[in-house]
Protein backbone atom coordinates (compact mmCIF):
# COMPACT_ATOMS: atom_id res chain seq x y z
CA UNK A 1 0.00 0.00 0.00
CA UNK A 2 2.66 2.75 0.35
CA UNK A 3 4.29 2.01 -2.62
CA UNK A 4 1.21 2.21 -4.50
CA UNK A 5 0.68 5.17 -2.43
CA UNK A 6 4.17 6.63 -3.34
CA UNK A 7 3.36 6.11 -7.04
CA UNK A 8 0.08 8.27 -6.28
CA UNK A 9 1.04 11.17 -4.72
CA UNK A 10 3.89 11.17 -6.91
CA UNK A 11 2.12 11.68 -10.11
CA UNK A 12 -0.77 13.84 -7.81
CA UNK A 13 2.04 16.32 -7.20
CA UNK A 14 3.37 16.19 -10.54
CA UNK A 15 0.48 17.57 -11.91
CA UNK A 16 -0.23 20.18 -9.59
CA UNK A 17 -3.46 18.13 -8.12
CA UNK A 18 -4.11 19.03 -4.79
CA UNK A 19 -5.04 16.62 -2.70
CA UNK A 20 -5.61 14.67 0.84
CA UNK A 21 -5.85 11.23 2.34
CA UNK A 22 -9.39 11.12 3.81
CA UNK A 23 -11.04 8.29 5.43
CA UNK A 24 -9.72 5.43 7.30
CA UNK A 25 -6.18 6.21 5.63
CA UNK A 26 -6.54 9.98 7.18
CA UNK A 27 -7.70 8.20 10.43
CA UNK A 28 -4.39 5.75 10.58
CA UNK A 29 -2.06 8.78 9.35
CA UNK A 30 -3.71 11.00 12.46
CA UNK A 31 -3.83 8.05 14.78
CA UNK A 32 -0.94 5.86 14.71
CA UNK A 33 1.17 7.18 12.07
CA UNK A 34 0.48 4.26 9.72
CA UNK A 35 -1.99 2.77 7.57
CA UNK A 36 -4.42 0.98 9.57
CA UNK A 37 -3.32 -2.83 10.16
CA UNK A 38 -7.35 -4.10 9.23
CA UNK A 39 -7.39 -1.77 6.35
CA UNK A 40 -6.60 -3.22 2.40
CA UNK A 41 -6.97 0.35 0.47
CA UNK A 42 -5.78 4.11 0.42
CA UNK A 43 -8.68 6.55 0.39
CA UNK A 44 -7.84 9.90 -1.13
CA UNK A 45 -9.57 12.99 -2.25
CA UNK A 46 -9.29 15.03 -5.19
CA UNK A 47 -10.20 18.74 -3.83
CA UNK A 48 -11.59 21.26 -6.45
CA UNK A 49 -13.95 19.48 -9.32
CA UNK A 50 -11.28 22.41 -11.50
CA UNK A 51 -8.71 19.36 -10.39
CA UNK A 52 -10.80 16.59 -12.14
CA UNK A 53 -9.10 15.72 -15.58
CA UNK A 54 -5.99 16.47 -14.29
CA UNK A 55 -5.78 13.82 -11.53
CA UNK A 56 -7.84 11.30 -14.25
CA UNK A 57 -4.92 11.98 -16.68
CA UNK A 58 -1.90 11.67 -13.71
CA UNK A 59 -3.49 8.25 -12.48
CA UNK A 60 -3.87 6.85 -15.72
CA UNK A 61 -0.29 7.65 -17.03
CA UNK A 62 1.07 5.54 -13.92
CA UNK A 63 3.11 2.52 -15.18
CA UNK A 64 1.64 -0.46 -14.58
CA UNK A 65 -1.61 0.90 -13.25
CA UNK A 66 -5.26 -0.14 -13.79
CA UNK A 67 -7.76 3.06 -13.51
CA UNK A 68 -11.43 2.25 -13.36
CA UNK A 69 -14.07 4.81 -13.65
CA UNK A 70 -16.47 3.76 -10.09
CA UNK A 71 -18.86 5.78 -11.16
CA UNK A 72 -19.20 8.37 -7.74
CA UNK A 73 -22.54 7.31 -6.82
CA UNK A 74 -24.18 6.88 -3.39
CA UNK A 75 -21.32 6.90 -1.37
CA UNK A 76 -19.37 4.80 -3.74
CA UNK A 77 -15.38 6.16 -4.72
CA UNK A 78 -15.18 8.55 -7.31
CA UNK A 79 -12.49 6.40 -9.03
CA UNK A 80 -10.80 3.40 -8.07
CA UNK A 81 -6.70 2.51 -9.26
CA UNK A 82 -4.46 -0.43 -8.47
CA UNK A 83 -0.81 -1.47 -9.48
CA UNK A 84 -0.27 -4.84 -11.51
CA UNK A 85 2.54 -5.37 -8.91
CA UNK A 86 -0.74 -5.42 -6.15
CA UNK A 87 -3.57 -6.31 -7.55
CA UNK A 88 -5.60 -6.50 -4.78
CA UNK A 89 -4.61 -2.70 -3.01
CA UNK A 90 -6.93 -0.29 -3.88
CA UNK A 91 -6.52 3.91 -3.90
CA UNK A 92 -10.43 4.70 -4.20
CA UNK A 93 -10.49 8.01 -5.01
CA UNK A 94 -13.00 10.65 -3.77
CA UNK A 95 -13.85 14.35 -5.04
CA UNK A 96 -13.82 17.45 -2.54
CA UNK A 97 -16.41 20.09 -3.64
CA UNK A 98 -15.63 23.44 -2.70
CA UNK A 99 -18.32 25.47 -1.31
CA UNK A 100 -17.82 29.50 -0.81
CA UNK A 101 -20.75 29.84 1.57
CA UNK A 102 -23.87 28.06 3.08
CA UNK A 103 -25.91 29.76 0.53
CA UNK A 104 -23.77 27.41 -1.70
CA UNK A 105 -24.21 24.56 -0.23
CA UNK A 106 -27.60 24.87 0.09
CA UNK A 107 -28.30 25.26 -2.91
CA UNK A 108 -25.62 22.36 -4.03
CA UNK A 109 -28.12 20.19 -2.28
CA UNK A 110 -31.20 21.74 -2.56
CA UNK A 111 -32.01 18.95 -5.94
CA UNK A 112 -32.26 14.91 -5.48
CA UNK A 113 -30.42 12.66 -7.59
CA UNK A 114 -33.54 12.30 -9.43
CA UNK A 115 -33.61 16.09 -10.18
CA UNK A 116 -36.75 16.83 -8.13
CA UNK A 117 -36.36 19.37 -5.48
CA UNK A 118 -35.09 18.14 -1.84
CA UNK A 119 -37.77 19.05 1.06
CA UNK A 120 -37.06 22.86 3.15
CA UNK A 121 -36.40 20.35 6.23
CA UNK A 122 -33.82 18.23 4.30
CA UNK A 123 -32.08 20.78 3.32
CA UNK A 124 -32.01 22.27 6.73
CA UNK A 125 -30.87 19.33 7.98
CA UNK A 126 -27.83 18.78 5.88
CA UNK A 127 -26.44 21.75 6.21
CA UNK A 128 -27.17 22.47 9.95
CA UNK A 129 -24.05 22.03 11.54
CA UNK A 130 -22.44 24.59 8.83
CA UNK A 131 -25.00 26.62 9.60
CA UNK A 132 -23.22 27.95 13.07
CA UNK A 133 -19.81 28.15 11.24
CA UNK A 134 -18.23 31.90 11.01
CA UNK A 135 -18.00 33.51 7.86
CA UNK A 136 -14.35 33.48 7.87
CA UNK A 137 -14.41 29.47 8.22
CA UNK A 138 -15.44 29.33 4.52
CA UNK A 139 -14.76 27.88 1.85
CA UNK A 140 -15.66 24.26 3.19
CA UNK A 141 -14.98 21.18 1.11
CA UNK A 142 -17.12 18.63 1.11
CA UNK A 143 -17.76 15.32 -0.70
CA UNK A 144 -19.43 15.53 -4.15
CA UNK A 145 -19.54 13.65 -7.44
Amino acid sequence: LYELLGWVQEALEGANVPWTLTGGSALGAIRSESILFCDDDIDIAIVGRPNVGKARGALKAIRGAYYQDAGGRKGLPWDRIRHKSSPKAWVDVFLLVEYASLDELRKAVSTKRNGEPQATDEIERATQFCASLPSDAWPLYHFGE
